[in-house]
């Protein structure tokens, strides 16, 4: 066969993934709804039992200290989270 009856292409074959968007719309309220939630009220939880017990430790450390205003900041943030989750829920 002579070469000259020969064809070299670069041709790029792409595929697409298309995502049905009820499947995207409902991952997107599970994942940006319920478990933001889940993920606050359980970090509420675990700020509120260790505010006792770094006080029950005392403050004479520097570190009980650090982690008491770790533990409040922490605090406030994820209560604003909550907030924010819960006005951001479609239909709530």
């Amino acid at each position: 066969m002579p070469s000259a009856n020969k064809f070299i292409t670069d041709g790029v074959i792409e595929t697409k993934l298309t995502v049905d968007p009820l499947i995207l719309d409902l991952v997107i309220l599970v994942v940006g709804c319920v478990f933001s939630v889940l993920v606050c009220l359980f970090g509420i939880a675990a700020n509120i039992v260790k505010l006792p017990l770094f006080r029950k430790l005392g403050y004479q450390d520097g570190v009980n200290v650090t982690l008491t205003a770790l533990a409040i900041s922490d605090l406030g943030g994820l209560v604003f989270e909550l907030v924010y989750s819960v006005l951001m829920t479609p239909g709530g």
